[in-house]
């Protein structure tokens, strides 16, 4: 099957035009103009029960839209507490970026009772159905307004911010770091709006690796003093219904987006539908919304606003298919002569160059797995949580992942143990646990691996961009 595609030329398009049409019946060689993909029902199929679309063609002109454009015409403008993040994880509510500071246990309790008081008296104006977002937004303002003043009264200090990432039950939806990963390689930028606190958000990204090159967070930050202690807000405020890009039009960040009209915006409340705003002649805007809570009172109003809807989904499966099917590169003046690409009718995967073999579908749609990941210099990202800077070689990489592979199989200590542990990887928060993914979710060295595991088995080394990994087929 076929995940990523490279960048196309002329001669390689043109190519194809003058051949017989691929014989595999599983590809469709389609116009670039017009394809008539049901990409509504393929959205939908994914998660048929967590799915929901008032108007399956206007979703499919979208997404038909974003195809043709390609990723050089896209960009993400995204929320990120319980759009990013988890709303809840084995039954348990997750941290949201303030929560990460209103449940660390070594702040003064006065704070956490006053903080904590703050948020259950205004969440529930925030989610109040019954009411606009203009009648909202005085009290977000209040709210606001006392949580930052709290900051500077409690003297909080910005140093801790680390431990108290580390701290947290904080989690992000499982398929983010796949989907964060494809969007840095295909050079996509993800806008992250939040009305969270924004040193915070920075911190969680950085513990888990995504803080790529590609993402830019908009939100309340705060500046500090020699000690560390915060001060005062850096900016505007920023709260659920004022963030939008037009709070970076005067930025260098802003002038990057420009050429992008094609839009896929992520979010969890009515407010991140207005994140959009600012974008300068938008093509094609498709607004996904997660929601999370009071399903049965907010649904209908979820329907009216978002053009896709997922019913407690914790995943990031939706979007992450729809990413994958934008070509990495299509040049307008192609499209403009009706150039050829191929479809793969099981995975809806597009590329210019014509198909070597059939596309098989795979018996096999998920799998589950965790891993133990010992990255060196040459990986992709050579910093992990546990060193900032990974100065060794890949055969040390090797010769030290074997080590533990060798407690493992001799019973000195148990998989999960060591990727607690030692494993370079966020997922070392987990266990190594990476949950359950398929086909096109995984760097291929490791999908393969995987998929041919018998459940309960462990892998020999594995070597992808990442670095070196024993895995474990759980599932």
């Amino acid at each position: 099957m076929l995940h990523y595609l490279g960048p196309c030329t002329g001669l390689n398009i043109c190519s194809i035009l003058v051949r017989p049409l691929f014989t595999a019946q599983a590809f469709h060689r389609t116009m670039s103009a017009t394809t008539g993909t049901p990409w509504a029902d393929f959205v939908s199929q994914l998660a048929p029960t967590k799915v929901k679309i008032r108007d399956p063609s206007h979703v499919n002109r979208l997404i038909e839209g974003m195809v043709q454009g390609g990723a050089e015409q896209l960009q993400l403008v995204v929320d990120f507490d319980y759009t990013l993040t988890r709303a809840h994880q084995d039954g348990k509510p997750v941290d949201c970026s303030w929560g990460v500071m209103e449940n660390y246990k070594f702040l003064p309790k006065a704070y956490l009772d006053e903080t904590h008081a703050l948020r259950t008296k205004y969440l529930k104006i925030e989610q109040d159905s019954a009411m606009s977002n203009e009648e909202k937004t005085p009290y977000m303002i209040e709210w606001y307004t006392h949580a930052n003043r709290l900051l500077k009264e409690y003297e909080i200090n910005v140093n801790m911010f680390p431990k108290m990432v580390a701290d947290s039950n904080v989690a992000f939806r499982d398929g983010t770091d796949s989907m964060m990963n494809l969007l840095d390689d295909k050079k996509v930028p993800m806008l992250i709006l939040s009305a969270g606190l924004g040193n915070l958000v920075v911190e969680v990204l950085k513990y888990f690796q995504l803080m790529h090159n590609n993402v830019k967070v908009v939100s309340n930050m705060f500046k500090s003093d020699a000690k560390g202690l915060i001060t005062d807000l850096e900016g505007e405020m920023i709260h659920v219904f004022n963030k939008n890009e037009n709070a970076i039009h005067d930025s260098p960040y802003f002038k990057e987006l420009q050429a992008r009209h094609n839009v896929i915006l992520l979010g969890d409340s009515m407010g991140d539908l207005q994140m959009a705003d600012g974008v300068e002649n938008p093509s094609a805007i498709l607004k996904v919304g997660f929601l999370n809570a009071k399903i049965e009172e907010r649904l209908p109003q979820f329907m009216d606003a978002f053009d896709v809807v997922l019913v407690d989904d914790q995943t990031m499966e939706v979007p992450m298919a729809v990413i994958k099917k934008i070509p990495i590169s299509i040049n307008p003046y192609y499209l403009t002569l009706g150039q050829s690409y191929f479809i793969n009718q099981y995975t809806k995967e597009s590329q210019w160059d014509r198909p070597t073999k059939p596309a098989e579908k795979s018996s096999q749609e998920k799998v589950e797995a965790s891993h133990l990941l010992v990255k060196h210099k040459d990986s992709r990202r050579p910093s992990s949580w546990r060193e900032e800077n990974i100065t060794r070689t890949k055969e040390e990489a090797l010769e030290i992942l074997e080590g533990y592979r060798e407690e493992i199989t001799s019973g000195k200590a148990t998989f999960a143990e060591l990727a607690s542990k030692y494993s370079d990887c966020s997922s070392a928060k987990h266990g190594g646990n990476l949950g359950p993914f398929g086909r096109g979710q995984m760097q291929k060295p490791f999908e393969d691996a995987t998929f041919a595991l018998p459940v309960g088995e462990m892998s020999e080394p594995v070597f992808t961009d990442s670095g070196v990994h024993i895995i474990l087929r759980t599932q």
